[in-house]
């Protein structure tokens, strides 16, 4: 049997109210080749064993990105782990500057691409973190509030797109305009959401590192043991 030498690029992701799998394809063919050196570079971020690791996932997928300028999928996670080192590390804020700029290449080589509902929001999903990050972050409080606006603007548009996606589930969850500190009524409805992705992401079973559509999964275990109260229901 032949080996196939180019394929389209699939994303399995999960339609959680009728529970059954599709697909969500890039917008182009991908060699195989391309195909690993992705999966590679995004797998240094998920093993990150190193503080090196994620910065280099990132230079990475940006040469990746400079080379194959209307692949989506590079950017999009070097956005992605960029905002994970600035959330991260000490002094590395302006990994969100870059973020943006990822965010922005991979918007555009998605084309037409933002037709698709499903696609885009994990774009608006992606958008909205970066604003939420940027937020807390500057000290000037006329940005602070610009910011937090884009933020929920762009998870609400995310949430128009799909309310289905639990990656946005996650993002309404630890929204930081719920105060989790001091209402019980925000820490249980932050709760019940967290459970609720954390079961739609378990029937994703065809999985790869470069899957867009779990992005926030390992999320949801911090933030349930920072949550839940101790005498609730598991």
């Amino acid at each position: 049997m032949k080996i196939l030498k180019t394929f389209m690029l699939v994303i399995v992701f999960l339609t959680c109210d009728k529970g059954f799998s599709q697909s969500l394809s890039s917008n182009k063919l991908m060699s195989l080749n391309e195909f690993e050196k992705i999966e590679k570079a995004v797998g240094l971020y998920w093993t990150w064993n190193t503080d090196d690791d994620p910065k280099n996932a990132v230079k990475q997928l940006e040469t990746f990105a400079k080379n194959h300028q209307d692949n989506w999928l590079a950017p999009y996670w070097a956005s992605y782990i960029s905002t994970q080192i600035a959330n991260s590390m000490k002094d590395h804020a302006h990994y969100l500057d870059q973020a943006q700029e990822f965010y922005n290449k991979a918007e555009n080589a998605l084309g037409e691409k933002k037709k698709d509902s499903i696609t885009y929001s994990y774009f608006k999903g992606l958008q909205s973190l970066i604003y939420r990050l940027k937020m807390f972050r500057t000290q000037d409080a006329t940005a602070k509030t610009d910011l937090n606006t884009k933020a929920l603007q762009e998870l609400n548009n995310a949430i128009d797109l799909n309310p289905n996606n639990p990656v946005l589930w996650v993002l309404s969850a630890t929204d930081s305009t719920l105060d989790h500190q001091n209402s019980k009524g925000h820490r249980l409805t932050s709760v019940a959401l967290l459970r609720d992705a954390k079961e739609e992401f378990k029937k994703i079973k065809n999985r790869n590192k470069s899957d867009i559509t779990y992005w926030n999964e390992h999320w949801i275990t911090p933030w349930l043991k920072g949550l839940t109260p101790k005498n609730m229901k598991q």
